[in-house]
């Protein structure tokens, strides 16, 4: 895709998400000599998710729960509705560091399917958050390759870096095909879990998103996650 066909199929995908307040949708559209312009609403106390781990490297773990469990509701909602979002990655999510409120953007990429069980071919995404499916170029479950992503998103927002981290696509390509990553003992047992259930290669044994939020790690606290203070 051209620079302009991403901009009007990020705005496709807006219209068939619209009114959804877990997504950072373009609030105007404007065309002017062929070009096309998206205009989005500035938040208050906003900042995208990449922007905070370089500020602060690493989240506790009770931060980076409440932060990611809302991460998974706004990629569930494009889910429900039958979109994939194929870019996930740091700065597509941005994070109100008062609230810890979560909204998805960057839908440049996104596809809306026909069925739940449609499968894709084409490649997109960023590199070091592609899954491994991605890479073999065979026809794939979309749902599952997002799942993939939030796995590298957790794993940088808790250890401050990425879990393959090959020194050129072809080396970090083989990396994500046939290295494990590596899981520190510092961290809980239910996160480790969590991990290795996201960044599983075989996308058939790769846990969903509906398991995913009622997997112990994002399951517990929840009846306190209003009452979190931010403290990174």
């Amino acid at each position: 895709m051209h620079t302009q066909e991403f901009v009007q199929n990020e705005i496709q995908v807006a219209d068939h998400l619209k009114n959804n307040q877990l997504l950072c949708l373009p609030k105007y559209v404007l065309e002017e000599n062929d070009y096309t312009f998206m205009i989005y609403e500035e938040k208050k106390n906003e900042k995208n998710l990449l922007q905070l781990v370089n500020k602060y490297k690493c989240f506790k773990e009770d931060i980076a729960r409440e932060i990611f469990r809302r991460m998974v509701q706004c990629v569930l909602e494009c889910h429900k509705n039958n979109v994939i979002h194929r870019d996930i990655k740091l700065p597509a999510f941005y994070v109100n560091e008062e609230t810890l409120d979560v909204t998805l953007g960057d839908l440049r990429h996104a596809s809306i399917l026909s069925s739940k069980d449609q499968q894709v071919k084409d490649r997109r995404g960023s590199p070091a958050y592609v899954s491994p499916e991605i890479i073999r170029g065979t026809p794939f479950d979309g749902q599952k390759s997002d799942c993939w992503s939030l796995g590298i998103v957790l794993y940088t927002m808790i250890f401050g870096s990425f879990p393959f981290n090959g020194q050129n696509p072809k080396e970090l390509f083989q990396q994500i095909l046939k290295q494990e990553p590596v899981l520190s003992q510092n961290v809980s047992s239910q996160l480790v879990s969590l991990l290795s259930e996201l960044l599983q290669k075989d996308p058939k044994k790769r846990i969903s998103l509906k398991a995913v939020l009622k997997h112990p790690w994002l399951a517990s606290d929840t009846q306190n996650e209003d009452q979190i203070v931010p403290n990174f």
